[in-house]
């Protein structure tokens, strides 16, 4: 992958908040991300977790699975396309189905698509079976940790990304709340081909919406987030040796991690207020975006143009 050459980011003057109470910085001031590539890449891969190597092995991201997913890359032109849904949102998963056989296969788009159940009912999931045209899967959560199964801890999605990427070498990951515009989707694919990765921006400051645990399990000073999250719901990732290692193996093992993405209070702490104060600090969490928001900005900070994808280009986010 292309390094490019990125200014640094002064981060110094403005003061760390805690939920909109001061925290005491060691020396009055935060840190710098370097302006080396290869420095910020080295504190991901030195990122450490207490999980079971026996996960990373399962999954194919430990050294030696990545060695062989990275050994013979492929040139695919056209990501799978992989979504997952629980019965809470099987509305906009029937929605989805509809607006990617309109939108996408009806203007001769090639479309392999899988969809895994989070928890749909039987009903269901013998409805999708029926009216989609793709592959439909149950999520092992056997094979997981037990908090798994509280859902909005969102530990499953990169799980779900990386099972996929171990069978194909493009993927594109969309919530079941993304609509396409009928714009050809050629020149997205290109873009993350090059790229090999390519996600939608957010707007609130990162260290906002992340939790002070998640930046504490990462070794990573919250005072350096101050910039935009991305959003999760969107993501191409080309399976490359540099995307398994740097971005699927530390979000995937985060994921595996309690109390790095999953949270106690799941359900309490993604609540966001609604008044938009930026100098408000850990006020919710965002599980999945947070972290792969860290992991990014750790990676390219200033070059986060680079991953960003015009996906407005292409289509939109519509929770109904």
């Amino acid at each position: 992958m292309e390094v490019h050459s990125r200014r640094l980011y002064d981060n110094t003057s403005r003061v760390e908040k805690d939920i909109g109470q001061p925290v005491d910085n060691k020396n009055g001031s935060c840190g710098k991300f370097s302006k080396s590539f290869e420095e910020n890449l080295n504190i991901v891969l030195n990122y450490t977790f207490n999980i079971s190597n026996d996960y990373l092995v399962r999954l194919l991201l430990d050294n030696a699975g990545i060695e062989k997913l990275s050994k013979h890359p492929f040139d695919t032109k056209t990501p799978v396309f992989v979504t997952a849904a629980s019965s809470n949102h099987f509305g906009e998963l029937q929605d989805l189905i509809e607006n990617l056989r309109t939108n996408v296969t009806r203007n001769n788009e090639t479309m392999k698509m899988i969809i895994y159940d989070i928890g749909l009912n039987e009903t269901q999931s013998q409805l999708v079976r029926k009216i989609c045209e793709c592959e439909y899967r149950l999520f092992p959560f056997y094979d997981y940790p037990s908090y798994f199964k509280i859902l909005i801890n969102y530990t499953w999605k990169p799980v779900i990304i990386q099972l996929v990427l171990i069978e194909y070498d493009f993927v594109m990951w969309i919530d079941s709340s993304v609509r396409f515009n009928g714009s050809p989707l050629s020149p997205l694919y290109e873009e993350a081909r090059t790229v090999e990765v390519k996600i939608l921006h957010g707007w609130d400051p990162i260290i906002r919406n992340t939790h002070l645990n998640t930046f504490n399990a990462l070794g990573e000073a919250p005072c350096m987030f101050k910039r935009r999250e991305i959003q999760a719901g969107w993501i191409l990732v080309k399976r490359t040796n540099f995307t398994l290692r740097a971005i699927m193996k530390p979000w995937v093992s985060c994921a595996l991690q309690f109390g790095c993405m999953a949270q106690d209070n799941a359900e309490i702490i993604i609540l966001s207020p609604d008044e938009r104060n930026e100098d408000q600090y850990h006020v919710c969490h965002r599980f999945d975006q947070s972290v792969i928001a860290i992991i990014l900005t750790r990676l390219f900070n200033d070059g986060m143009d680079l991953v960003y994808g015009n996906m407005t280009k292409y289509g939109y986010i519509w929770r109904g």
